[in-house]
């Protein structure tokens, strides 16, 4: 019984679309017309890919006054970036639940810092508020 209960989720496992194994946050990054998109399962390498090194390293045309756009898809529900050319301010917005932020260091990275710290304090409300959002989709 028990090997035919394996064989049975095994089966149902190798059916399932390459959909469901997918990343949970696609993040597609533009500026100046060049574009770059990645998939991944945590947060933190999303905002990993925020840093300096990271944007000039998928972006060609990037450099540290370029404006930029982020689109982070978490599963359907987007959390938008933006910071316009010359500027260090970062733009967080969230429409599905709600939040819009601003971010403002002494340069990008710094904004980027400013983002991670305010997660570390909001994450748990924001986490909750998107994951409401997901289950009501």
């Amino acid at each position: 019984m028990f090997k035919k209960l394996v064989l049975i989720l095994a089966l149902a496992v190798i059916m399932l679309p390459s959909t469901v194994f997918a990343g949970l946050f696609t993040i597609s990054l533009e500026t100046e017309g060049d574009t770059y998109t990645q998939e991944f399962s945590s947060i933190e390498s999303v905002i990993d890919e925020l840093d300096t090194a990271e944007l000039e390293a998928n972006l060609s045309d990037y450099t540290d006054t370029s404006a930029v756009t982020v689109l982070i898809d978490f599963r359907g529900v987007y959390i938008n970036l933006s910071v316009a050319a010359g500027s260090t301010t970062i733009v967080l917005d969230i429409p599905a639940i709600g939040i819009t932020e601003e971010f403002t260091g002494i340069d990008r990275d710094s904004s980027v810092d400013d983002i991670e710290d305010w997660l570390k304090d909001n994450g748990d409300d924001v986490v909750s508020k998107l994951m409401e959002k997901l289950v009501a989709e």
